[in-house]
């Protein structure tokens, strides 16, 4: 497969979680990473009472939530960085950690995708090599 076009799939699953399995025949997978990550990023939205944290706040919650892909985009646009009112401030750390989560696992799902992809790309990638249960140095 040309690296460019599995680029581009890969930017589409990043952009809309569960796109790029649903493009290579995975429906099933593909409709339940968009559900888990989509349902994980609002309620951590909802429970963050619509605050976006931005990286000079915290840099590695605003990476995580990066992983999130338009989700992470529309968060940014639509909502503030000030609280609203809803929750007690306590509950902006949890909700940041369910979108960092959702974030960080679309992107882990898109590595595997990709590593996935790139075995079977080589010669002789297709076979499934088990690791050796010898550890050296060990009696």
């Amino acid at each position: 497969m040309n690296q460019f076009k599995s680029l581009l799939i890969l930017i589409g699953g990043w952009c809309v979680p569960g796109l790029a399995h649903f493009y290579y025949g995975q429906r099933i997978k593909a409709l339940l990473f968009f559900g888990i990550i989509l349902v994980c990023t609002v309620l951590g939205i909802i429970i963050a009472d619509f605050r976006f944290v931005r990286y000079s706040d915290n840099p590695f919650y605003y990476i995580g939530q990066f992983g999130s892909g338009l989700i992470f985009l529309l968060n940014s646009v639509f909502t503030s960085v000030t609280p609203r009112g809803f929750l007690p401030l306590p509950y902006y750390e949890i909700g940041l950690l369910y979108t960092c989560v959702a974030g960080i696992l679309n992107l882990v799902i898109l590595l595997t995708l990709h590593t996935q992809l790139t075995k079977k790309s080589r010669p002789g990638g297709t076979e499934d090599k088990q690791p050796s249960r010898e550890y050296p140095g060990l009696t």
